[in-house]
């Protein structure tokens, strides 16, 4: 009986990797021709390009924010791609060759052990610790949207009562732009004390760098957005 069943499991085991590797072959046929499809769009591109002999010009030196941006609704990248017969295909094996792999463990788990065998261990051990994690995130959304946003306010309001002489005023921007630089500095090395400090698991370290990295990108943001309307205010320049 267990000759049986082990042939049985090797049988399935076996046809699993044949259409696996069909599936392979397929997804690298698609590639190729994908490939060409986007050089031979590129070759057609440049050639419509109008050649032209004027030398572009140079950018400044020195970034300046002229106008506000505008934002308008668009399609995301991997929108715009999915339109691509060829990209839905790839998405399909791809789909395929995760049902594949399903099947075939839960048949492995039926024939060798006679049920579902579902072990969450190691997704119990990557999210350890994730209290920790949420709590310092809560830290970090609060600081970023109570500390940033008091901070700038309070400079912003008080920096017209400097614009008598420009000395002051350029004194006063620096005293700021360093109590900005001093908070960023501790919002990038805080959360990784506390992580290392607790030992956090590696999807739970994931969850505090990645909320880290987007609230920075976040502050930087808004202070760049507004920093230039409130300069405008006064006349004299820092």
């Amino acid at each position: 009986m267990n000759t049986v069943i082990n042939n049985d499991s090797q049988w399935i085991q076996d046809e699993a990797e044949k259409i696996r590797s069909s599936l392979l072959n397929e997804l690298h046929r698609i590639e190729h021709e994908v490939n060409e499809k986007f050089v031979s769009f590129k070759n057609d591109f440049n050639l419509r390009q109008p050649k032209t002999t004027e030398r572009p010009e140079k950018k400044p030196p020195n970034r300046q924010i002229n106008a506000s941006r505008t934002f308008i609704p668009r399609n995301s990248i991997l929108t715009d791609l999915f339109e691509i017969s060829h990209i839905r295909s790839i998405r399909n094996m791809f789909a395929a060759m995760l049902l594949i792999l399903v099947i075939q463990v839960t048949v492995n788990d039926l024939v060798e052990y006679g049920r579902i065998k579902l072990d969450f261990q190691l997704i119990f051990e990557c999210f350890n610790k994730l209290h920790i994690a949420l709590f310092i995130w809560l830290i970090m959304q609060l600081c970023t949207a109570v500390v940033v946003f008091m901070g700038f306010y309070y400079w912003a309001s008080r920096r017209v009562l400097h614009c008598d002489t420009a000395k002051r005023l350029r004194i006063y921007d620096t005293i700021w732009l360093f109590i900005y630089m001093f908070y960023i500095v501790l919002f990038l090395v805080l959360p990784c004390r506390e992580i290392v400090k607790h030992q956090l698991a590696i999807a739970s370290s994931f969850i505090v760098l990645l909320e880290q990295l987007r609230q920075l990108m976040k502050t930087h943001s808004f202070v760049r957005e507004n920093i230039e309307n409130i300069r405008s205010q006064c006349h004299l320049i820092s």
